[in-house]
């Protein structure tokens, strides 16, 4: 038989699988097998980085450690700053001038008026070095304890908020679990988007079957699994006969439906998808990234799950079709939301009005700057201070 006329079936169970295939001796290409092995999410480019970065290689007769040549991106640039393989590969990347300092790993920080940790190791690192900073801040972009099984990192991520830095979270979600988790505050920058990329169009053509869907099944924390099964039991029960429509990331892995896959799009991309699309789907078990808000500023309604407070994201629980993180629950939600047409634009017009309110990028950067300028306050001297000490 050729292969291209091989039936393809998606985890079939044990019996199926006997009946259908074993016993007629009849081919089948099985997908989906390895959906729940741990090294699909376990052995990432940290992880491989983390236990054997030290490890030499030779490519094409040059001299690498696995931590310097695994985390690359397509274009065969690192893709993070901790990815490059030395302050000076930095300095080249970036085109920074030399007479910008650059402290390499855990190297003592040189005084300076103002340090942000972005990450819970480098919070740790700043707490540790004292005078390093006058005002030591810590922009935390997730809640990281969640990024971790009950393990050290966890409580160690957990820790980090507890380091008596100035801790400034991005979005109200994260604030209010850093608070009921451990009864500490924070500042808040709000999300925000580019608004000159992602608008509603009137004259945009949009389309009444078409599910557009944000995925990355290599990210544990967007629930790749629940999502997809929440889509099959959609198709499977409404007789859904438009198109699902994955974007995001280039992971092929197989679905159990007919799709269309976008891979990676550019921003400009996006919004035209999602000013044509129908209703977005964009799952995050902690903080959303800025698609849905993205999707929202271009009149697409978003799905998502009603989990740990999720509404506080999205404003108000009308801005977006919150449901339980079951795949029933979702493709419930995901059912009536595209049967009905008036629940979609009433949620597109609370979404709308919920973005308008939402800055702009650099206004945002405003928001920060001034924070930072409060906790430098005015005392001059105090700051100078706090140098000479670390300089002593």
């Amino acid at each position: 038989m050729p292969a291209d006329q091989i039936e393809r079936r998606y985890r079939p169970s044990l019996s199926e699988f006997t009946k259908v295939f074993l016993n007629p001796r009849k081919p089948v290409v099985i997908s989906g097998a390895l959906d729940m092995w741990k090294a699909r999410s376990r052995w990432t480019p940290e992880f491989f980085k983390a236990r054997y970065g030290a490890v030499p290689l030779h490519v094409k007769g040059q001299p690498y450690t696995l931590g310097g040549f695994l985390p690359r991106g397509d274009n065969g640039k690192p893709l993070t700053l901790g990815e490059f393989s030395g302050p000076d590969a930095i300095r080249q990347g970036f085109g920074i001038d030399d007479n910008v300092v650059i402290t390499w790993g855990e190297q003592r920080l040189r005084p300076c008026d103002v340090v942000i940790a972005t990450f819970w190791k480098t919070a740790h690192i700043i707490a540790e070095q004292s005078g390093c900073g006058y005002a030591k801040l810590y922009f935390i972009q997730d809640y990281e304890p969640l990024f971790y099984p009950i393990s050290d990192d966890h409580f160690m991520a957990l820790r980090s908020y507890q380091l008596g830095l100035q801790n400034i979270a991005y979005g109200p979600w994260v604030r209010d679990r850093i608070e009921r988790e451990l009864g500490v505050g924070s500042k808040v920058i709000p999300f925000f988007i580019d608004k000159s990329v992602f608008y509603g169009d009137p004259a945009a053509n949009r389309a009444t079957g078409r599910l557009i869907v944000f995925a990355r099944p290599e990210m544990p924390r967007r629930l790749w699994n629940l999502t997809v099964t929440a889509i099959e039991l959609f198709v499977a029960e409404s007789g859904f006969s438009g198109t699902v429509e994955f974007f995001g990331s280039r992971a092929k892995v197989d679905v159990p439906f007919p799709c269309v896959r976008h891979d990676v799009l550019t921003p400009q991309e996006m919004a035209s998808l999602f000013r044509e699309g129908t209703l977005g789907v964009a799952i995050s078990s902690t903080n959303p990234s800025m698609v849905p808000f993205e999707m929202m500023a271009c009149g697409l309604p978003v799905v998502d799950i009603d989990h740990d407070r999720k509404e506080l994201s999205y404003g108000d629980r009308g801005n977006a079709f919150l449901a339980a993180p079951t795949p029933e629950a979702l493709a419930d939600a995901i059912g009536r939301a595209m049967a009905a047409e008036p629940a979609r634009r009433s949620v597109s017009e609370n979404a709308f009005e919920f973005i308008r309110r939402m800055p702009e990028a650099f206004e945002a950067v405003e928001q920060l700057e001034q924070l930072i300028f409060g906790y430098l306050g005015d005392d001059k001297d105090a700051r100078g201070a706090q140098t000479a000490e670390a300089l002593s």
